[in-house]
C-alpha cells in the first residue's frame, strides 16, 4: 500500500513548496482565508511494496483522483490539509500475463501530518477487488492512525490466508 505513501509526500511537498512561496507566513485578512481546493489525477504503474504471491510480482496499474483541501487560519499559515480519493480503481497484474487484470474500485478521506507529511486519520477502503464466481479476494479497509502502519481496525487480505490464494491463484501465469 505504497501508493499512499507516495501521494503524502507529493502533498508534503506542496506544502512546503507553499511555505517557500510565502503562502503560510504572509498575512491574510479573514475574509481571505478560504480553503484552498485543488484536485490531482494519476496513472501509474508501481510493484506492491508488500509482495502477496510467492512467485511472481504483483503490480498496480492505478488511476485516482484526489481533492486536495488546505485550510488556513486568519492570519494565512497553513492549518491543516485534508485528502479525499474521489474515484480510484486499482488494476492488480502480473508482469508475465499483463493482458489480465484484477480491478476495483477505492476511495478514502485523510489528513496530511504537516510535520511528518504522513496520512494520519485515514478512513475509507483503499483496496477492494471483488471477481464473479470467487467473490472478495483482496480487500483493505478501515481507519488507520498513521497509513498504512497503524491500523485500527476493518478487514486487511494480506492476513487472510483463503483471500491471497484465491488472488494469486487468478493472476498465475497457467
Amino acid at each position: 500500500m505504497n501508493k499512499i505513501v507516495k501521494y503524502a509526500r507529493f502533498v508534503f511537498a506542496l506544502v512546503l513548496v507553499f511555505s517557500a512561496l510565502g503562502f503560510s507566513t504572509s498575512p491574510v485578512k479573514a475574509s481571505n482565508a478560504a480553503p484552498l481546493v485543488e484536485y490531482y489525477t494519476w496513472d501509474m504503474d508501481y510493484m506492491l511494496e508488500t509482495q502477496p504471491c510467492p512467485g511472481f510480482e504483483v503490480w498496480d496499474h492505478e488511476i485516482l483522483t484526489i481533492r486536495i483541501t488546505t485550510f488556513f487560519d486568519n492570519d494565512g499559515n497553513v492549518k491543516v490539509i485534508k485528502t479525499h480519493v474521489t474515484d480510484g480503481v486499482d488494476n492488480f497484474y502480473n508482469p508475465e500475463r499483463p493482458d489480465f487484470l484484477l480491478s476495483g474500485r477505492f476511495g478514502g478521506n485523510a489528513e496530511i501530518d504537516l510535520q511528518t507529511g504522513n496520512w494520519v486519520n485515514v478512513s475509507g477502503v483503499t483496496a477492494n477487488v471483488t471477481v464473479p464466481g470467487y467473490g472478495r479476494v483482496f480487500k483493505f479497509t478501515g481507519h488507520w492512525l498513521v497509513y498504512p502502519t497503524i491500523h485500527l481496525g476493518g478487514l486487511y487480505s494480506l492476513e487472510d490466508p483463503d483471500d491471497m490464494a484465491e488472488f494469486c491463484s487468478l493472476l498465475a501465469v497457467d
